[in-house]
């Protein structure tokens, strides 16, 4: 039998590291395979003995019971049986930490693993055990992002241990592994290195954003620390300081230290390793043009431009993807010139603009409607006109058979967007319709160098929308992305990692951190005003 790489791992293991692993095979691609595989985060590994066949079974069933707590139903239950656990054992493929140390857990997904399930939190024996995951995937979810959700979380359960490092241990005689974790972004191309086709090392900074500063305003000396990777909320009453803190010198601090200039006076330190983009996602409106849509913000109607260019109407016209443009092209509406509406003068008064007669709003000329594509998977013939007055969610079903432009509706409609038409002009936006559609290009890949900061995202939002936008956090920081939130909303509040409570008064009363930690640590915390509330 063939060495598994793992028993080659040992020399490797560090005390001052927790070990991830994570792998495939070529057995694990072609079927869903139950495999498990036990480490420890400061012994070598070592082979499974028949005397661990009690305390393996122990330890599974634990998980188990754990993951059905959490109503988590990507989950196996392997080995429930010790005739199974015994018969790994026997075959030499199941590997344990030495005894007395912290045993970890590694199961196969075999499923696409949503938002909740990377953000699971999961530990067993009062904290002694950390859940690491061996992915084994199969094809039909290999381009899900599954391995960097699963990481993210092993990453996080990590941090908890107080980890300031991580090395991620990948074992495969499998190249496409290298492939599958770059494409997920966990890791980026170039940064893993492949070893002798057994298995590659990359090690990763836990360490979280350090900021220091001066007096600013009614703030402070402060000294604060935002976990990387997770959901942070900055709390406090009006006038705290908690826009001086975030907007006026992280957000400035983090913007020189990515572009190698000065950093503004009143920051005195900024350490924020592996950090490469800072973005601010409020919610002002995007643009003042009416010839932005959503479908041109997007990029949605560069896409369709080109592919109605090749159906045979547009051919047999001569028509190219430029004439398609509302903006140029010389299928838009002869009247208002592609913008939809025109202005009335009305005498002493403001001028007043209405839709266009020619077209009624649609920005094209008659003649576009004649130009229709045939969609290979669902009834029906449309132009594009036609097209851009639809709602996202019901484009989706028309473009079914358009692979780009179906993942774009797809990330919208994942925002809460779906009831948006292509051609809704993004000036007449609400404020929570546009931070989203600010989101969609930033949606389903890796993450972990950005910083997204929101200024109260969730003023003017219905419970339901709030609900969505936790949804949206959820996935960046299950991306590896750090989300900063400044924000009153209690279900925000409530669903924050880590929340930074300033205070305790507003004005000459507040400008200092008088709480920081887990939302139970808040709540617990006497000085907290915000702590009283959630």
């Amino acid at each position: 039998m063939e060495e598994n790489p793992v028993s080659r791992i040992g020399p490797f293991l560090k005390k001052d590291y927790v070990h991830v692993g994570a792998g495939n095979s070529d057995e694990g691609l072609k079927s869903k395979r139950k495999e498990i595989l036990f480490s420890s985060s400061d012994v070598n590994f070592r082979k499974a003995e028949k005397s661990d066949v009690g305390e393996i079974v122990s330890l599974l069933k634990a998980a188990v019971q754990k993951l059905k707590e959490n109503k988590i139903d990507q989950w196996d239950e392997l080995y429930p049986t010790e005739n199974d656990v015994e018969q790994d054992i026997l075959d030499g493929t199941l590997f344990a930490g030495e005894v007395n140390s912290a045993i970890a857990v590694i199961f196969t997904l075999n499923k696409y693993c949503d938002e909740e399930y990377g953000r699971g939190k999961w530990k067993f024996n009062e904290g002694k055990f950390l859940i690491l995951h061996r992915l084994t995937v199969h094809p039909d979810f290999q381009n899900m992002g599954i391995a960097g959700i699963a990481l993210n979380h092993a990453e996080a359960e990590a941090r908890k241990l107080g980890a300031k490092n991580i090395r991620l241990d990948v074992f495969s005689k499998n190249p496409q592994a290298v492939r599958l974790y770059e494409k997920s972004g966990y890791a980026k191309s170039g940064e893993v290195q492949w070893r002798k086709g057994l298995f590659y090392l990359m090690e990763k900074n836990l360490c979280d954003i350090h900021l220091e500063t001066s007096v600013i305003h009614t703030v402070q000396p402060l000294s604060v620390d935002f976990p990387k990777g997770k959901l942070t909320v900055v709390t406090g009453v009006s006038g705290s300081g908690k826009t001086t803190m975030i907007l006026e010198s992280l957000i400035p601090a983090l913007e020189a230290m990515t572009s190698g200039t000065k950093l503004p006076s009143h920051i005195k330190k900024i350490s924020a390793e592996g950090i490469n983009r800072v973005k601010l996602i409020d919610a002002t409106p995007i643009g003042i043009n009416v010839r932005s849509t959503v479908a041109t913000y997007a990029d949605i109607h560069d896409e369709l431009r080109k592919i109605y260019a090749r159906t045979p109407d547009a051919k047999a016209r001569g028509k190219k993807a430029g004439d398609f443009s509302y903006n140029t092209g010389n299928l838009r509406c002869p009247v208002c010139d592609g913008t939809g509406e025109i202005s009335l003068d009305v005498q002493f008064l403001p001028d007043v603009d209405i839709p266009c007669p020619e077209c009624r709003g649609s920005r094209y000329a008659k003649e576009a409607y004649l130009i229709k594509r045939v969609s290979k998977k669902s009834a029906g013939a449309y132009s594009l006109p036609e097209l851009m007055d639809m709602s996202i969610e019901k484009a989706l079903d028309s473009c079914a058979d358009l692979p780009v432009v179906k993942k774009r509706l797809e990330v919208l409609n994942d925002l809460g967007l779906g009831y948006l038409t292509l051609g809704e002009e993004t000036p007449s936006l609400s404020g929570g319709e546009a931070q989203r559609l600010k989101l969609a290009s930033e949606m389903g890949k890796g993450q972990e160098d950005t910083v997204f900061v929101f200024d109260e995202p969730t003023i003017g939002l219905h419970p339901l929308d709030v609900q969505t936008l936790l949804n949206v956090f959820r996935r960046l920081t299950a991306n590896g992305a750090t989300v900063i939130v400044i924000e009153h909303d209690l279900d925000v509040i409530r669903a924050a990692d880590w929340i930074v409570d300033m205070g305790p008064g507003g004005g000459v009363h507040g400008g200092r951190i008088v709480a920081k930690g887990t939302v139970d640590e808040v709540r617990h915390n006497k000085e907290s005003v915000t702590g009283k509330w959630i």
